[in-house]
C-alpha cells in the first residue's frame, strides 16, 4: 500500500513509497514571501495531482495544520489551510479518500519517542533521526515528511520502528 506523506508549509516535504523499502522523497518552495496566496495554492495543487499521477497512492497524509498562536498569526493560519485544501482537492479529483491528518506531537511522539519535544530541536532530531535511517534528506521539510510517512505507515499498522534508542531501531532500512 503506497503513501504519499505531506509536511505541508511554504517550503512543503514529501515522501511517498510502499513501506516495503525506503520511500521517495523531496520538497517544493510554494512560494516566497510577498507571493500571492492564490499563487501559491495553486502550486500546491499542481504538487499535489503531479505526485499522485507520478505514484498512484493509495493514500494520503498530512501533518495536521497548526495555525493558532504561532507567528505570522493571521497570515499563517491562512496558508495553511489554503495547502490543507490544496492537497484535500487533489485527492478529490483523484479518486482518494480525505487525506489521513496526524498531529504534530502525534508524530513526534512516534518518529522521536516523545511528542514534548518542540521547535528547532525536535526538527534537528528529526534530520538526524532520518540520517541514522540512511535517508539523506536536505531539509527539515523532507525530513518531517519522512516522520509523517512512517506514523500514517504505523496508524495503519504498515509499518513499523522500533523504539527511539533501540539496538535493533538503527538501520531498520
Amino acid at each position: 500500500m503506497i503513501c504519499l506523506a505531506f509536511d505541508l508549509a511554504t517550503t512543503t516535504g514529501w515522501a511517498v513509497g510502499d513501506f516495503s523499502g525506503p520511500p521517495d522523497f523531496g520538497s517544493e518552495l510554494l512560494g516566497k514571501s510577498g507571493t500571492p496566496h492564490g499563487a501559491r495554492f495553486t502550486q500546491a495543487l499542481i504538487m499535489a495531482r503531479d505526485l499522485i499521477s507520478t505514484y498512484e497512492p493509495d493514500f494520503i497524509a498530512c501533518e495536521l495544520a497548526i495555525a493558532g498562536g504561532a507567528a505570522g498569526g493571521q497570515e499563517r493560519a491562512q496558508l495553511a489551510m489554503g495547502y490543507r485544501a490544496a492537497v484535500h482537492t487533489a485527492a478529490f479529483n483523484a479518486g482518494l479518500k480525505p487525506p489521513v491528518e496526524i498531529a504534530v506531537n502525534s508524530v513526534r511522539k512516534f518518529f522521536l519517542g516523545s511528542g514534548a519535544i518542540s521547535g528547532k530541536r525536535a526538527k534537528q532530531m528529526t534530520i538526524e533521526y532520518c540520517f541514522e535511517l540512511g535517508w539523506e534528506v536536505e531539509d527539515d521539510n523532507q525530513a518531517d515528511a519522512l516522520a509523517v510517512w512512517c506514523a500514517a505507515g504505523n496508524q495503519k499498522d504498515l509499518y513499523r520502528l522500533p523504539p527511539k534508542n533501540s539496538l535493533f531501531r538503527k538501520g531498520s532500512f
